[in-house]
């Protein structure tokens, strides 16, 4: 991964200056803007999907103040006013309306000259996908796909939940609790084509129903 998918707090303004000296493309785990989101309610929002896409997908980093040229690499700094203000307002606008919060989610202002810098964001990989943009009564799951979004369809939804090892996890726990967990010897069975029928059939719809994953 680029980076070596390290913290923010391992790395400094040299690391992604080298991203523009090297001409280091986008891609699945890295995304330039040239600009700060804006805080118009559609900036916001696209924001994070932005932020969103990577969680459901492997995880990255999401620089802005660095411009691309057409193909997609670091083409130069464009630094960003008051970055450390804009990216308190970025962490917080995550914190309200991303579901559920990413872990480990970091944003950090980098100042290169006084109140200019870039900022950036680091969406660790994440074992509590899939992660739904929620925000002005508007909800969204994307996923990202080499350096594209994409909206993720129902079908894909459902198997993020059931893939996730975690969300099994509290299925077992749910269904022991109402004894309607197989006994052991059952286990084979119920943990191929019957457990994914009593997920599909029950909590994921629940879960489905109550985001309003209509598509």
């Amino acid at each position: 991964m680029i980076l070596g998918g390290r913290s923010l707090h391992d790395l400094v303004f040299a690391d992604f200056q080298t991203l523009v000296e090297n001409r280091i493309p986008e891609g699945p785990n890295l995304d330039y803007k040239a600009t700060a989101y804006s805080g118009r309610s559609t900036d916001i929002r696209e924001m994070l999907r932005d932020v969103v896409a990577l969680a459901n997908a492997d995880g990255g980093y999401l620089v802005l103040g660095i411009e691309e040229d057409a193909a997609g690499r670091a083409l130069r700094l464009a630094p960003i006013d008051e970055p450390q203000t804009k990216a308190q307002a970025i962490n917080q606008a995550c914190l309200d309306g991303i579901v559920e919060r990413v872990p480990g989610l970091e944003v950090k202002a980098y100042e290169i000259a006084f109140n200019q810098g870039i900022i950036v964001l680091h969406v660790p990989s994440s074992d509590q996908a899939p992660h739904m943009m929620a925000r002005d009564h508007s909800t969204d799951f994307v996923r990202r796909y080499g350096t594209d979004k994409r909206p993720l369809t129902l079908g894909e939804i459902r198997e993020t939940i059931l893939g996730n090892p975690r969300f099994r996890r509290l299925v077992e726990l749910e269904l022991q609790s109402k004894g309607e967990m197989p006994l052991e010897t059952e286990r084979r069975d119920f943990e191929g084509v019957q457990y994914v029928q009593i997920l599909t059939s029950g909590s994921v719809e629940k879960f489905l129903q109550r985001h309003d994953c209509r598509r």
